[in-house]
């Protein structure tokens, strides 16, 4: 591992300790650097403010691990697996999204529709048919969105629905969207 990948894992691991304990927005930037034994400057090297420091860790600790193979045929065992993971970790993502939700939401939005315009890809492939780019785009958007958004309700909700039954309740919906959107993007299919 890098000098510099150890360096972002301390300021990480300081400032996921710091989250555990006091609000996102009473945590400075010397809390964080103290922490790890570090200075400022070292934080903004790797860091431009604490809401890149929450965007990296969630990329870090959930999203690489958990989607670099997300597909159609796995999509509802990586957000099983997700859950798992804010689960794990609920203080850190409860303070994250109470005090950065904007930041955070955005964050989440974007990478979740990163994943579900390769899922409609992938149905394009297995429709054998072309969308237009602006539909795929609304297609991915409108999951990305209802995801993002039931995972933050969650969340603030204090993570009470079973994380197989929140799944369940995504793909039982999914499933009659995507009939749905098949219909009317790619016509009737055998």
């Amino acid at each position: 591992m890098s000098n510099s990948n150890i360096t972002k894992k301390a300021i990480a691991t300081a400032f996921k300790g710091l989250m555990e304990t006091k609000p996102f927005n009473k945590i400075s930037i010397t809390d964080i650097t103290d922490g790890c034994g570090l200075n400022r400057q070292s934080f903004y090297y790797h860091y431009n403010d604490k809401y890149d420091l929450i965007n990296w860790i969630f990329e870090n600790d959930i999203l690489i691990p958990v989607t670099n193979d997300f597909s159609i045929e796995k999509w509802e065992e990586k957000l099983l697996e997700i859950l798992y993971m804010l689960e794990k970790n609920e203080k850190f993502y409860t303070n994250a999204l109470k005090y950065a939700n904007t930041e955070f939401r955005a964050y989440i939005l974007s990478v979740m529709t990163d994943k579900y315009t390769y899922v409609v890809k992938e149905m394009q492939i297995n429709a054998n048919k072309k969308i237009a780019a602006e539909d795929e785009m609304f297609i991915s958007s409108f999951f990305a969105y209802g995801t993002a958004g039931v995972f933050s309700d969650w969340i603030m909700g204090g993570m009470k629905e079973k994380p197989e039954k929140l799944v369940v309740r995504l793909s039982n919906l999914a499933k009659e969207c995507e009939k749905l959107c098949v219909e009317h993007y790619f016509g009737k299919l055998n």
